[in-house]
């Protein structure tokens, strides 16, 4: 019977030890402008994806110049920003080459909420 409960307690350590980050809550939010040589972005999106490939991945389309995710884990993140010519939620012809300066870089989210600006291309003088 001792032993049965030693291998009991020991199955239940290994699966409550599973579940451990594999079920969190998101615990950050992002927001702020996106622009194009320093111009607002009023069409396309920004993608957050872990920067070592696990995890889930979050993405919000731009409008106005701004973009908003209100849940996201925080951790090292690939940013991939879109954008588009014409009016917001179309994808038409691409605004910039995924190869601008700025179209993709790697940034920190922190716990909590945050500001993070992404400007791509060269800001007008």
């Amino acid at each position: 019977m001792c032993r049965f409960r030693s291998f009991l307690f020991a199955s239940l350590f290994l699966v409550s030890a599973g579940c451990g980050d594999g079920m969190k809550n998101p615990d950050a939010s992002v927001s702020g402008a996106v622009t194009f040589n320093g111009q607002p972005v009023t069409n396309g999106s920004v993608n957050f994806s872990p920067e070592n490939g696990k995890g889930d991945s979050a993405e919000a389309a731009i409008a106005d110049g701004k973009y908003e995710i209100k849940r996201i884990f925080s951790g090292k993140k690939k940013v991939t920003v879109q954008g588009f010519k014409g009016q917001a939620g179309s994808t038409g012809e691409p605004l910039f080459s995924s190869k601008a300066p700025g179209a993709t870089r790697s940034v920190e989210v922190k716990a909590g909420d945050q500001t993070i600006d992404l400007a791509v291309g060269a800001a007008k003088k």
